[in-house]
């Protein structure tokens, strides 16, 4: 099916503790995409100053999102979610 990218920006460092919580309740998260500047090819080049790059990208919580996903996996996702950062 069509998939797309849906993230929330968190306060603070994705944790292992967040990680576990999703795991435990069967919900597969990943952390976004790993700026350029920090994969081995291109460490080395030039840059200027990347404050924000290195500030956001590992406070981007990626979560499953799919066309396919049914209304069920939606509540679930979305209940686990709040549940965690204590959403009412």
């Amino acid at each position: 099916g069509t998939q797309w990218v849906f993230f929330y920006t968190i306060k603070s460092k994705i944790s292992k503790k967040l990680v576990a919580f999703f795991k435990k309740n069967n919900i597969q998260i990943s952390f976004f995409w790993k700026p350029l500047h920090f994969q081995k090819p291109y460490r080395n080049y030039f840059r200027t100053n990347m404050f924000f790059s290195n500030h956001i990208w590992s406070r981007l919580l990626t979560l499953p999102s799919s066309a396919g996903l049914s209304k069920k996996d939606q509540k679930k996702i979305i209940k686990t979610t709040n549940s965690f950062f204590k959403v009412k």
